[in-house]
């Protein structure tokens, strides 16, 4: 209930983001695909988007609709509300572990991961895939416990692999494989061998019959699906698998392209953006379920265990064997989120109710309490930009800054728009003022989206050689990503957005525009 209040009290906060200008162009083109009686395919070539599924921007597309004045607040809210739904995935993974006090501690870790928080709201590719990864493990979770693999149970398991996968096709090959650990873990131990091969055989039939279930929910909703529904999809996860466009990734204070990342890129990212005292107790709580294997290895509780394990380590070591072109940190493995935040709540509940003295157990609930807690004023301090943390590993964001990306989607041109845009700095002869963007064309949304009556914006989409800012143009705006704040070295620098003592945005100026009060 607290997460719902957050969400309603601070969701216009949030700007634009990198991509999301064309996310939400992508919903209303397949909405015209349904409208048009499956006719109009506008959709299927708009640049590469559709290799990815859309229920979610249709949905979006269809409801911020009637409201053009609150569009891009509406997608925030409700990306956010989408994404609060890992919450009943994580009580309901917790209960088929046995272990069902888990579940609301798990859920304030996840909250309280500034890196999920600062996603919540703006992030419509990777949340709703998140929270619906998370719903199907749940699903998978019952599986597991569910002795004899009751057909309903697997039906339903297709039904929550089906929804992620129509978020982002690419990860159905991960869900499946998910989904076979299942199975094969369900019923626990066998008698014999010949016991062995019917429950394999068992395992086999109702994997596809999930798996078949799964294929069409996944393109249900998807309009280059429907003009190929077995080739396209496979070729889409091939194309999520190698991502044919390389981008220039800042890492460790270098520049690397983003096919030839070290193995270690995902851990490393896991590492430092998630904060220490919940990382802690994550290892803890997988110390914890280790333990509770090996004393009784074929409990229901101990199978899920391995399931929730291979969900939060799996993805892990295959971006280290597999190197896949991956950037913007660990944006494409949000998903493993919640896998962490299960064993930080097992491991913060293990600690607070072990046997022991009640002034030690008072204590100890003490420090779970305040490790559970501790990202919160870095929560308030990055806000809106909560997706830039970085713990103590790497001296925090001021350490980051410059060493790896911090605000790579620019959400912070929607506070640059809101500065220029104050009446202090409108002109003398109220002439619309004319500000250079640095942007491609899918980043200009982010200023864009934000441009009153009184701004004309021009975009900046390469680099030049010249010290001072063109003619006509009062102001410059540019992110910190790719080097663009050098761009124009000899214009000055009127105003600078950051927060923790990393800059993202500079607003530079021409000669006799209004500098920062």
């Amino acid at each position: 209930m607290l997460a719902l209040l957050v969400v309603a009290a601070t969701f216009r906060d949030y700007g634009v983001t990198w991509d999301e200008g064309v996310q939400a162009r992508y919903g209303e083109l397949v909405v015209d695909y349904f409208r048009s009686g499956l006719r109009d395919h506008r959709a299927d070539q708009f640049l590469s988007l559709r290799i990815y599924g859309p229920p979610f921007e249709a949905a979006a597309a269809l409801i911020t609709a009637p409201f053009p004045d609150a569009k891009w607040e509406l997608r925030h809210l409700l990306t956010a509300l989408v994404g609060l739904l890992a919450v009943p995935g994580l009580i309901i993974c917790a209960r088929a572990a046995r272990m069902p006090r888990v579940g609301p501690v798990a859920a304030v870790a996840l909250l309280t991961m500034p890196r999920y928080w600062g996603d919540l709201f703006a992030n419509s590719k990777d949340v709703p895939f998140a929270a619906a990864f998370t719903l199907a493990m749940a699903a998978l979770a019952t599986v597991v416990t569910s002795p004899g693999r009751p057909v309903r149970t697997v039906v339903r398991a297709g039904l929550a692999i089906g929804g992620a996968a129509a978020l982002r096709p690419g990860g159905l090959p991960l869900l499946v494989a998910m989904l076979l650990v299942s199975l094969v873990l369900s019923g626990g131990p066998v008698a014999s061998l010949a016991a062995a091969a019917r429950r394999g055989v068992d395992a086999l039939a109702k994997g596809v019959a999930a798996l078949a279930v799964a294929w069409l929910v996944m393109i249900a909703f998807w309009p280059w699906a429907h003009v190929a529904p077995l080739s396209h999809p496979i070729a889409a996860m091939a194309r999520a698998a190698s991502l044919a466009k390389v981008y220039p990734v800042l890492f460790e204070g270098g520049v690397v392209p983003s096919n030839q990342l070290p193995a270690r890129y995902v851990a490393e990212f896991l590492l430092i953006t998630t904060p220490l005292p919940l990382l802690t107790l994550a290892v803890a709580g997988l110390c914890v379920a280790l333990r509770r294997q090996w004393r009784a290895p074929g409990s229901a509780a101990a199978r899920v265990l391995l399931l929730l394990e291979l969900w939060w380590l799996v993805p892990i070591a295959a971006a280290a064997v597999v190197r896949p072109n991956v950037y913007d940190g660990l944006r494409h493995f949000l998903f493993i989120l919640p896998a962490l935040a299960l064993f930080a709540g097992l491991g913060a509940l293990t600690i607070a109710t072990a046997p022991r003295a009640s002034t030690t157990r008072v204590l100890a609930t003490l420090a779970v309490v305040v490790a559970l807690l501790w990202p919160v004023p870095a929560l308030v301090r990055l806000h809106p930009y909560q997706y830039t943390y970085f713990n103590e590993l790497v001296g925090g964001l001021a350490g980051a800054s410059g060493r790896y990306e911090t605000d790579y989607w620019v959400a912070s041109y929607r506070e640059a728009m809101r500065w220029i845009q104050d009446p202090a700095r409108a002109r003398p002869d109220h002439r619309p003022l004319r500000v250079l963007v640095a942007a491609n064309e899918l980043s200009f949304t982010a200023a864009e989206a934000y441009a009153g009556p009184d701004v004309d914006l021009v975009r900046l989409t390469g680099p030049t050689t010249e010290d001072r800012l063109p003619d006509g143009i009062d102001y410059f705006i540019a992110t910190y990503r790719h080097g663009m704040n050098r761009t124009f070295p000899a214009a000055p620098v009127v105003h600078e957005i950051g927060r923790d003592g990393a800059v993202f945005t500079t607003i530079k100026a021409a000669r006799g525009a209004k500098p920062t009060a």
